[in-house]
């Protein structure tokens, strides 16, 4: 288990070192990729690794995937296809928040399923 969250740790970080981020002029057909990590608060608490990219069709609109890791007692893997639209704001350029949602699937690592929604999308990009 413990072989398997550095691994991920790893290729998340190469993942989102790669690919550069666009900036916020000339969004509309780029490509961008991004990941972090946090806390999964439904119970049981979990910790959470996610790696993903979008494309953005308009300026401000854009689709993607997500792929999350939660991490405890076992690993849940989850797909997650989203939308998002992006707001600039004049006085700060490089922040860029985004409002969104989605819906995908989620597997256990002991074969169990479920639904995953994200419902709102909220955060932001540096």
């Amino acid at each position: 288990m413990r072989k398997l969250s550095v691994l991920i740790s790893l290729i998340a970080v190469f993942f989102v070192m790669a690919v550069p981020r666009v900036e916020a002029d000339g969004r509309k057909g780029h490509f961008q990729a991004g990941g972090g990590v946090g806390l999964a608060f439904n119970d049981p608490i979990r910790f959470d690794m996610q790696i993903g990219g979008e494309y953005f069709f308009w300026e401000d609109i854009s689709i993607g995937m997500n792929i999350d890791f939660l991490i405890r007692n076992g690993v849940t893997f989850v797909f997650m296809p989203y939308g998002r639209y992006h707001i600039d704001i004049a006085g700060a350029p490089k922040w860029v928040p985004y409002v969104g949602g989605g819906l995908g699937p989620a597997v256990t690592d002991d074969g169990n399923g479920s639904l995953d929604i994200m419902v709102p999308n909220i955060g932001f990009i540096y």
